[in-house]
């Protein structure tokens, strides 16, 4: 009985995870290419073992039937949505500003596809990779600068997103200070949204500037609990008819003869 309800209950997880109903912004899509990722790389090295992979297809395949019966594509926040609408509140309208982001991974595409939804096309483009920029600009737009160039173009910049791995500061506040007088509006926002810190609090200290991290998305988050709410109540039963459908599944095999 003790082994059933561990079961149920992992198996109920990772359905949840994968749905995007886990997440800190309710229906992320990439929570669902993320938990793929991580079996494809688990079955390389040889860390699966022989069950785990068929658990975690037919978790993500429930996923998918659950965020295609909810509509949660379209209902659901997106990270990089989400994250500008903390610049808005400070710039107004994205428009006609001219933004820098830096990174293109999973999140930098996430922020450049929100960015061509809003209509916003003065994009400048940055990473460590010369080679994932030429790649990530070509696929999806953006004007390319490699990162030494950052420090001369941040003068014309009025918003800074930055996403990457890097587990040091990409930018300080003796370089955006230096900018700052340079530029044609004092006002500038900087979106951190990396998992690990890429630009230091205290820039927040400057005039004109306005620092947001991935943390600050919380508070847009909570303030749309009401549609949250919602979806949670409504792919609640979903979720539990994949997960019975799951373990009928995985018991059926179980009990099948062995050839």
């Amino acid at each position: 009985l003790l082994v059933k309800k561990q079961a149920d209950a992992v198996i109920g997880h990772l359905v949840r995870l994968a749905s995007g109903l886990e997440s800190m912004l309710l229906g992320e899509s990439q929570i669902l290419i993320q938990v793929k990722t991580a079996i494809a790389e688990a079955r390389l090295h040889g860390a699966a073992g022989p069950l785990l992979p068929t658990v975690f297809e037919k978790a993500t395949e429930a996923a998918t039937r659950i965020r295609e019966r909810v509509g949660m594509e379209e209902r659901s926040l997106s990270l990089g949505s989400t994250a500008l609408r903390l610049a808005e509140e400070a710039l107004g309208n994205l428009e006609e500003k001219n933004v820098l982001l830096i990174g293109t991974g999973q999140v930098g595409t996430l922020v450049m596809k929100a960015l061509t939804a809003m209509n916003v096309r003065n994009v400048t483009v940055s990473s460590r990779s010369p080679k994932s920029v030429e790649a990530f600009t070509r696929v999806l737009g953006g004007r390319p600068i490699s990162m030494r160039q950052i420090p001369g173009f941040l003068a014309s910049c009025s918003l800074v997103v930055i996403a990457t791995k890097a587990s040091e500061y990409l930018l300080n506040k003796d370089t955006i200070k230096a900018a700052l007088p340079q530029a044609r509006s004092r006002e500038l926002v900087v979106l951190d949204l990396s998992s690990r810190h890429n630009v230091p609090p205290d820039i927040a200290e400057l005039e004109g500037v306005t620092l947001k991290t991935l943390e600050d998305t919380r508070r847009i988050v909570d303030n749309t609990s009401g549609p949250a709410t919602e979806l949670l109540n409504e792919a609640e039963p979903v979720v539990n008819d994949e997960v019975e459908t799951i373990l009928r599944e995985l018991r059926l095999g179980k009990s099948e003869p062995s050839r």
